[in-house]
């Protein structure tokens, strides 16, 4: 009887290493569309936060015109026009401890050089050295939250891979838009060029990161499922992948 059930069993793949594997394989598929929703809710966060910075400065633009138009009204019919004169407090404390403020000191807006050969752009106010904080811990965050640390070696290799690849993607969309020099966004942000270029160094700098960082996960994942002379040989063989090496090489260039 045993041995008959046991047939039975194995013919309807319902023995217990047919569940196991059944089971094995439904849960990567689940953890691999957990995964493909991560990346896609961290894709739209990035974008989200660059919107958003972008609509507050814009409304920030809009309320300081709209400020200086009445200003322009309120002055035509006063010959002493002293009420604007003075400063206002808060705003004026605001400039000096956080928007136009050094970082430490004094030193700001400066060129910042590791050597005569190297230069690493400006030096950021107070106020850009916050957001460039915040928006590289965001990215460092979005690179390692909700990737499954328990699971085996390698599917913690190809979620890290997948993510970075797809971060990397998404902040080359603000690095192409702050490019250019003839920007209307610097117009229409009223933010100067050096700032602009700030951020796009500091961009392009993130974007390379999270680049070396896919490409490393890649080349960690395939050498350790295939071995190094598949490596090589997909180099050489596979467009996409070859193609890959070139740009990272590029961007870290």
């Amino acid at each position: 009887m045993f041995s008959t059930t046991w047939t039975a069993s194995t013919a309807v793949g319902t023995s217990p290493l047919a569940q196991t594997v059944h089971s094995a394989v439904d849960s990567s598929r689940i953890m691999e569309s957990e995964a493909l929703a991560v990346n896609k809710l961290f894709h739209n966060l990035i974008l989200i936060i660059c919107g958003s910075m972008a609509l507050v400065l814009i409304c920030w633009r809009v309320l300081v015109v709209s400020l200086r138009y009445v200003r322009l009204l309120a002055c035509l019919t006063n010959d002493k026009q002293r009420y604007f004169s003075t400063p206002y407090q808060k705003y004026a404390k605001l400039k000096k401890h956080l928007l136009y403020a050094p970082v430490f000191r004094k030193r700001h807006n400066r060129e910042f050089q590791l050597s005569t050969a190297i230069n690493m752009a400006v030096l950021p106010t107070r106020f850009q050295l916050l957001f460039l904080t915040a928006y590289l811990t965001a990215n460092a965050a979005f690179c390692v939250i909700r990737i499954h640390w328990d699971q085996p070696y390698h599917t913690v290799v190809i979620e890290v891979r997948r993510r970075s690849g797809i971060l990397a993607v998404v902040n080359m969309v603000p690095l192409f838009v702050m490019a250019t020099r003839n920007n209307p966004l610097i117009y229409w942000l009223d933010i100067s060029f050096d700032t602009f270029n700030l951020l796009h160094r500091w961009f392009g700098r993130i974007v390379v990161l999270e680049t070396l960082l896919h490409s490393l996960a890649w080349l960690v994942s395939t050498a350790k499922l295939d071995g190094w002379a598949d490596v090589t040989n997909v180099l050489t063989t596979d467009p996409q992948v070859t193609w890959g090496l070139i740009s990272t090489v590029a961007l870290v260039a």
